[in-house]
Formats: C-alpha cells, sequence, structure tokens
C-alpha cells in the first residue's frame, strides 16, 4: 500500500456548514509493508477560514478507517453545528464504504 490519501469526501451541508472526510494510509516505521490509517475529519462553516472541530484517529484496517471517520462526524456535528438542515444532513450521509 502506497501511502497518502486513499479516502476524501468533501460535503457541503445546508446553511454554509462544511465537512471533510479523509483516510491517510502511512507507512509504519521499520514494519515493511504495513501501514495505519489516520481517519480525519474537520467540521466548520463557509465563513470561517479554521475548522469548528478537527478531530482524528488511526485504524489498521481501511475500512474501518473510513467507519472511522463517518462516525466521528456523527459524534461531532451535533456539538457544532447550529443548524437543523445541517444536523438532518449529516444523519443522511451516504454510509457505502467507497474509495472511489
Amino acid at each position: 500500500m502506497d501511502e497518502g490519501k486513499v479516502f476524501d469526501l468533501f460535503l457541503d451541508l445546508p446553511d454554509g456548514y462544511q465537512v471533510q472526510l479523509m483516510v491517510m494510509a502511512e507507512p509504519l516505521s521499520g514494519s515493511g509493508r504495513k501501514v495505519a490509517y489516520r481517519s480525519r475529519v474537520w467540521l466548520g462553516h463557509e465563513n470561517e477560514m479554521d475548522p469548528y472541530v478537527y478531530r482524528w484517529q488511526i485504524c489498521w484496517d481501511l475500512e474501518e478507517a473510513i467507519r472511522t471517520c463517518y462516525a466521528l462526524l456523527w459524534q461531532a456535528a451535533p456539538q457544532c453545528f447550529r443548524s437543523r438542515a445541517a444536523l438532518e444532513a449529516v444523519r443522511g450521509v451516504d454510509r457505502k464504504l467507497s474509495t472511489g
């Protein structure tokens, strides 16, 4: 597995809210071809330069890492989005494990 971005999803949500989900493959030093997957989630608003929330977690499997992105999103959104429409959109985000 090469290092770098293996999953990337950017969402424009209602009322100006935005989300980015990303998984990066990171080689483990001294372990040959083994990699770790860093699940990364940013939540913010189009009128703000910096995200409201940035969270990440290390996983050992690509599908687990993608599921973790969605879990981090669903956990963080109610804490930072003040729009019912944006929260409803987050609940409806496609849960398919697509890497393309």
